[in-house]
């Protein structure tokens, strides 16, 4: 598992690569763009490169991605393209309150709280109120665990 920890990752037959300039290009780029706390993510497919998300061709050399696709360039290994991030309690660092996903009440600035990877939900987590950890999944389905390990792994598929 690699972390894409920039907007713009480079794909080719081997490993990715993070991208130093925007201008570069490999087979494949993996480019992301932030709105409203999530993460959108694009394929965009190099000339005269052979991609499949899914097992379907990326004929028109742009695609979506969503969490779990495969992408497999120029029938190699695929590679397995996953949003999901480790949960982890830190302070909440909004500029204004939210309400937790569980008791409804505010989550203040400065709070320890977990945000679900998953469905995007904040929880609280400090003393008096585990939220995040009441019970075993998120309301989304989502294990609670704060193990700070991905819960999906491509061998599940």
């Amino acid at each position: 598992m690699i972390p894409l920890e920039a907007d713009h990752v480079v794909l080719g037959t081997g490993d990715p690569v993070t991208a130093a300039n925007a201008g570069e290009c490999g087979a494949a780029t993996l480019v992301c763009k932030v709105c409203d706390q999530r993460e959108q993510w694009a394929l965009i497919v190099g000339p005269g490169t052979h991609v499949c998300v899914n097992g379907d061709r990326a004929s028109l050399g742009i695609r979506a991605l969503f969490s779990r696709d495969a992408i497999q360039i120029d029938h190699g290994k695929p590679f397995y393209f996953s949003t999901e991030n480790a949960p982890i309690a830190a302070s909440f660092q909004g500029n204004a309150a939210v309400p937790c996903a569980r008791c409804n009440s505010e989550i203040q600035p400065g709070q320890l709280a977990v945000r679900c990877p998953k469905c995007v939900a904040y929880f609280h987590e400090e003393n008096g109120l585990q939220c995040w950890t009441y019970g075993p999944n998120c309301v989304c389905g989502r294990s609670t665990a704060l193990n700070e390990e991905n819960c999906w792994r491509p061998d599940e598929i």
